[in-house]
């Protein structure tokens, strides 16, 4: 994330988030690629102080920056989250579970669902948690900070019932429509993600 990113996030101007906050975001957030103009900083990082939550602590293993870009990059969270991030768009094979912004004529974050097996992708819109009870009717699995996604949201599927065609948040995508890696599910999350798509009679 930049901090125009971080600055929206928190609903402020950025020239008004600097002046405020920039300081002890700085002093709290380490910047990946100090070298570079364009400061970025990790999404997790970064989501954690602006809702005033623990900072999870993050062990940078050879980042590869190129330009103004992370490209292969890996994390390895310590205790406290439990997402593991791994590889960019650079060279390695795309996998199931990992999260993507992604232009289809919007931009959204996706899940993929499928890896680099084909040349389209099967992936998985995130979308705003339901303001209301969805029991009975739809399921869904939180996607947040521990997963790279700068805002909180869901996967939802919609629970199979007799005479009635559910609405589904999937997609179809090619690699030229995946813009940046932003994270990956936990092995844990990997398996709700499973049984999320079986509840909806995806898999």
């Amino acid at each position: 994330m930049t901090e125009d990113d971080i600055a929206t996030a928190s609903g402020l101007p950025v020239y008004t988030w600097r002046r405020r906050h920039g300081a002890d975001f700085r002093a709290r957030v380490p910047v990946l690629n100090p070298r570079e103009r364009l400061r970025l900083y990790d999404a997790a990082q970064a989501t954690a102080y602006i809702k005033g939550a623990p900072i999870c602590g993050i062990r940078h293993l050879a980042p590869l920056v190129i330009g103004r870009s992370l490209w292969g990059r890996q994390w390895v969270f310590e205790p406290g989250c439990t997402a593991v991030f791994a590889r960019s768009m650079s060279g390695g094979a795309m996998q199931r579970g990992e999260v993507w912004r992604a232009d289809f004529g919007e931009r959204r974050l996706v899940v993929l669902l499928s890896g680099e097996e084909a040349s389209e992708f099967r992936a998985m819109q995130v979308v705003a948690p339901a303001a209301t009870e969805l029991s009975g009717m739809a399921a869904e699995l939180a996607i947040g900070a521990c997963e790279g996604s700068p805002v909180e949201g869901v996967l939802r599927v919609a629970l199979p019932r007799p005479g009635l065609i559910p609405c589904t948040w999937l997609v179809t995508l090619t690699r030229e429509d995946l813009l940046e890696r932003v994270g990956a599910l936990s092995s844990a999350k990997l398996g709700e993600l499973q049984d999320l798509l079986r509840l909806g009679g995806l898999e």
